[in-house]
């Protein structure tokens, strides 16, 4: 009977309770999470960042880790989980494992983010069609050879090759100044944390910049300097194009009455 009457007691004064804790709720808590559901990252990591600078609650850091990540943010949000490992005290083995894989979610969505800014970057070369003509007899009487192609004439083989190397040069050229902006961000962030240090204040906000800054430079960069590679290659490619189209020799069968032999044909 006692059992009972403290088990009835327990429930009657958590019930009585639960309301009174729910009011102490800090609510920059719930404007942190009202901010990353609408698209808001920056002030509700910031928010969440005075949270745990004010309780040390490691709990914080993991949700900016999530902001991020919902928010399609994955480098930002691989930093902010790796730093909730390091300050996140007794895990379990199975928060470890969460983490881990949410870490690993991130890299697949970082990748594929990668993917399609390559696959916007290089344009589809269309090709051109082969100008095909039949050659003339050399002189009247002589007849050509049925289906015979005519190499091609200079400056006859359409502008498609030419085009498409000079866009791809373009780009390369615009990806490389892509690179040095944000070699400048870098450069401009690291000095506002260096004089953050000096103050003894720490921004996570602008210390994740910071990281993806460093990152897209080096991936425009890398696309810069293999855009303006394809482009010398097609532009050496047309140029060669055309000493071939230059220099021509071909030998023409050449019938007449009463006499047959080849004729030599072509154009230096």
């Amino acid at each position: 009977m006692v059992k009972r009457f403290s088990v009835v007691w327990m429930t009657a004064v958590v019930i009585w309770t639960s309301p009174a804790l729910a009011q102490q709720q800090d609510p920059r808590e719930i404007q942190a999470r009202t901010d990353c559901l609408t698209g808001k990252v920056e002030a509700g990591v910031a928010l969440l960042a005075e949270l745990f600078a004010t309780t040390g609650n490691s709990n914080f850091v993991y949700n900016q880790a999530r902001c991020y990540e919902q928010n399609a943010r994955p480098e930002e949000a691989i930093n902010r989980f790796r730093e909730y490992l390091r300050v996140a005290k007794d895990l379990s083995p199975a928060d470890k494992a969460d983490v881990d894989r949410h870490i690993a979610e991130c890299h697949e969505l970082q990748a594929e983010q990668q993917k399609k800014l390559m696959g916007a970057t290089l344009p589809v070369a269309s090709s051109a069609p082969a100008q095909q003509a039949v050659s003339a007899p050399a002189h009247p009487g002589t007849a050509a050879v049925a289906g015979e192609t005519a190499p091609p004439a200079h400056g006859q083989r359409g502008p498609g090759l030419r085009i498409t190397g000079r866009v791809i040069l373009g780009l390369g050229l615009a990806a490389v100044g892509t690179g040095v902006v944000f070699s400048v961000l870098v450069s401009n962030t690291r000095q506002q944390m260096e004089d953050n240090s000096k103050k003894k204040v720490y921004d996570a906000s602008l210390d994740s910049r910071g990281r993806s800054y460093d990152t897209w430079q080096w991936v425009c960069y890398g696309t810069g300097a293999g855009l303006l590679a394809v482009g010398v290659i097609l532009r050496l490619i047309d140029y060669a194009a055309d000493k071939r189209a230059a220099m021509s020799v071909a030998l023409v069968p050449s019938l007449a009455p009463g006499q047959g032999g080849l004729a030599l044909k072509g154009s230096f």
